[in-house]
């Protein structure tokens, strides 16, 4: 299922059927109550496969967040809540989800889902125990793609071998610029990596 808190109970589900095997990581159908769009930057409507944000009409849309009148301007635009998340809806009306919006790197040019790049490493490094991939300012790409790394106890496994398997998967764009190993990520209650965090204590570190 996909839901948020503002869209509260889901916005979509899959069935426990044959749909989750012949459409993998699907979020399934949007619900009988709710209409979902997929949008660009000025709210247009995409065509299907095109990766856009996520947005949600519906009963189940709260009316706004208490006292945020800027918050609330920026999320609930024409009618429509604005995820924030990245994803896309194929001929057959699933839907599948992408990265958050803020998280998407723009590398030299190119769009780089920070989501793709995790799970690749997840699949190709079995050491690897967690890892989180952001964006890091840099001089020629704009933004370089950055992975922060937490190893298996006991095990080791170097940046490049890393990089080195990752070129199974991913295009050339999408690779680690740079790998780092961290003894944990920060994360919040919910246990979410904050990656905007994980950034910035990273920046201040090579002040």
């Amino acid at each position: 299922m996909y839901g948020l808190t503002e869209a509260s109970p889901i916005v979509s589900t899959t069935e426990v059927s044959a749909q989750m095997i012949v459409k993998p990581n699907t979020l399934g159908f949007p619900v009988w109550y709710c209409d979902v769009q997929i949008v660009d930057d000025n709210g247009v409507e995409l065509p299907r496969g095109s990766v856009g944000e996520i947005v949600v009409r519906g009963p189940n849309v709260f009316q706004g967040y208490y006292k945020r009148p800027d918050a609330n301007r920026e999320v609930l635009r024409d009618g429509w809540l604005h995820t924030g998340d990245l994803g896309y809806m194929d001929d057959d009306n699933f839907m599948f989800f992408v990265d958050r919006k803020k998280d998407m790197i723009k590398s030299g040019g190119e769009n780089v889902y920070s989501l793709e790049v995790e799970l690749a490493l997840g699949r190709l490094v079995p050491e690897i125990a967690e890892v989180s991939v952001v964006g890091v300012p840099h001089d020629k790409w704009g933004e370089a793609v950055t992975a922060f790394v937490v190893a298996k106890p006991e095990v080791e496994i170097s940046a490049e071998e890393i990089v080195s398997r990752a070129r199974k998967e991913l295009a050339g764009y999408k690779l680690p610029k740079a790998v780092h190993f961290v003894d944990e990520l920060p994360k919040n209650v919910s246990g979410k990596v904050l990656k905007r965090q994980l950034r910035d204590e990273f920046l201040n570190s090579q002040n």
